[in-house]
């Protein structure tokens, strides 16, 4: 494998020393003479005490905006491959409780290229009740036309993952773990972590509430962190309240099962995707990628069929200042290792 580990472990080390995360995952796949080469290397723990667990790479991650692509888009990318659906359906076609001025203009195509700008955040729904979110994402309440620009958004995800149950009869986790889960041996991936012992799965951010979380830690340094729930607020009160599994986050994963995943892309094992492979993904330099708030990464680059992943919880305990900046700077580090 041409890839130098002991300038990831560089990279790794010096984001733990700055805490910007507790510890992650870093997986590579890439093809080699006899075929794809896998390598996956936990670093840290799961949170910064002394005595957390170690990061395996079996932990389970909260893997966030991942799921957009595993398993959303690529279901989708599936039904249009079988002609189940195709670009130019409107998605009122499947959805009638669809409304306003765009309800006739939105297509399929729209929600896969993520080219609706909505005139709202999804986390701006969280304190509504589940009924009162969908209300709400029904009206397409757009800043603009659809197709006017690439914005992604949770809520064109939720739309792609509805039109996906209605066009297949089938709950989204119970599609992906028929078609994609279950045949490329994701044993660990999972919309239901609490399923798994809760010392596998790894905490993501603190929280107020009680419901949806667990003490860590004892006496006056126990902090209440989200264990086993879904970290997007909007996505954990639909499932929480509603037992509703949505397109725009939910899924729990390994470094071990995503990279499988990643290298059955470059494989080409899935389906063969055609014209509207990247279509869920976000484009930079020719590569292939998607991010997850919570601290996860995936990458392609598919002319030199190779993959990279980092599964990590650098929102644990608590968000810090310019999140997203330090975020994606380890994350350029990572991949300028890789891919450059």
């Amino acid at each position: 494998m041409n890839t130098d580990w002991g300038k990831i472990k560089g990279v790794v080390d010096e984001a733990m020393r700055e805490r910007l995360l507790p510890g992650c995952v870093v997986g590579v796949v890439e093809k080699e003479r006899n075929g794809f080469c896998t390598k996956i290397v936990p670093f840290g723990r799961f949170t910064y005490e002394k005595n957390a667990p170690a990061v395996s790479e079996k932990s389970i991650y909260d893997v966030a905006s991942l799921t957009k692509v595993l398993p959303v888009s690529t279901l989708a990318l599936m039904l249009l491959e079988k002609g189940s659906i195709s670009l130019d359906d409107r998605i009122g076609t499947f959805l009638p409780k669809l409304k306003g001025p765009y309800r006739d203009a939105v297509t399929v195509e729209h929600l896969l290229t993520q080219t609706l700008e909505f005139s709202y955040t999804f986390s701006s729904l969280q304190n509504l009740s589940p009924k009162e979110i969908f209300e709400k994402i029904y009206l397409l309440e757009l800043a603009r036309p659809p197709g006017t620009a690439c914005v992604f958004s949770n809520a064109t995800s939720v739309l792609l993952g509805l039109v996906i149950e209605q066009v297949s009869g089938r709950p989204l986790d119970v599609l992906a773990r028929h078609l994609l889960f279950d045949p490329l041996g994701l044993t660990r991936t999972t919309f239901f972590p609490e399923r798994f012992p809760i010392e596998e799965v790894v905490p993501t951010e603190e929280s107020g509430e009680g419901g949806g979380s667990a003490l860590q830690g004892v006496g006056e340094g126990a902090r209440s962190v989200s264990l086993r729930v879904v970290h997007d607020e909007t996505t954990r009160r639909l499932k929480t309240e509603a037992n509703m599994i949505v397109g725009s986050a939910g899924l729990f994963s390994t470094g071990e099962d995503m990279l499988k995943f990643v290298g059955a892309v470059l494989g080409n094992e899935i389906e063969r995707l055609g014209p509207c492979t990247g279509s869920g993904w976000q484009v930079d330099n020719g590569r292939l990628f998607k991010t997850g708030f919570t601290g996860c990464l995936m990458m392609l680059d598919l002319n030199r069929e190779k993959g990279l992943v980092v599964l990590s919880n650098a929102v644990h305990p608590k968000r810090h200042e310019n999140y997203i900046k330090n975020r994606n700077g380890f994350f350029r580090k990572i991949s300028d290792v890789v891919f450059d």
